[in-house]
Parts: structure tokens; C-alpha cells; sequence
């Protein structure tokens, strides 16, 4: 009896883990965000000024729905958000400067230096 408990709490902890890992569920670490590989950025990108950064990442990632950071950081910090107009993104701690701020569909992108 005990043997057969045992097997059915592994089975059961085998099936809650692949389903967790299946649908990315794992819990993050708190000040990391995560990243998505996708295609290499347009060749704009890497000569464009932070506003036209914010704007291209913002229409890439509304059009491919996806919700992570992609490329390369833009300027000191980044952060992106998804929702109507004016939504919340991740803000940095110290005092930086707002150089860009896009909003493409349900995506907010916004830079700092």
C-alpha cells in the first residue's frame, strides 16, 4: 500500500512539473526579464536614434505577438507593456532621461538614459 502511495505521489509530481515546464509557468527571477529568440533586427535598427528603436521593436513584437524583450537593449534601460494607450512598462530606479516611447496595437515600449 505504502509502495503504491508513493508511486502515485511521483506520478502526480512527474505530470504537475512536464505541464508546468510545457506551458512556462516556472516562476522568474524578479529583476530579470525574459528574452525570446527571434530574427536578427533590421539594419535600421542598429543606426537609428532610441525613438525610431522603441518604435520598430513596438511594431515587431505587436505584429509577431510577442510579449518579452527582444534585440539588443535600447539606450541605458528598457522597458515594454502590453494594454491600451498609456500602459504601464518598467521604470528604472535611478533619475534617467525618457528618449523614447512608442506604442504600437497593445504595445508599449519606452527607453531611458
Amino acid at each position: 500500500m505504502r509502495k503504491m502511495l508513493v508511486m502515485l505521489v511521483v506520478v502526480m509530481l512527474w505530470s504537475i512539473c512536464s505541464d508546468v515546464s510545457a506551458r512556462g509557468w516556472r516562476r522568474r527571477s524578479r529583476y530579470r526579464s525574459r528574452s525570446v529568440s527571434v530574427g536578427s533586427a533590421p539594419a535600421e535598427y542598429h543606426t537609428a536614434n532610441d525613438q525610431r528603436k522603441c518604435e520598430l521593436e513596438a511594431a515587431y513584437m505587436n505584429t509577431h505577438g510577442i510579449r518579452a524583450h527582444i534585440w539588443s537593449n535600447i539606450g541605458n534601460y528598457e522597458g515594454w507593456g502590453w494594454g491600451g494607450p498609456g500602459c504601464a512598462t518598467c521604470t528604472p530606479r535611478r533619475g534617467m532621461r525618457l528618449t523614447g516611447d512608442a506604442h504600437v496595437g497593445s504595445i508599449r515600449v519606452r527607453s531611458w538614459r
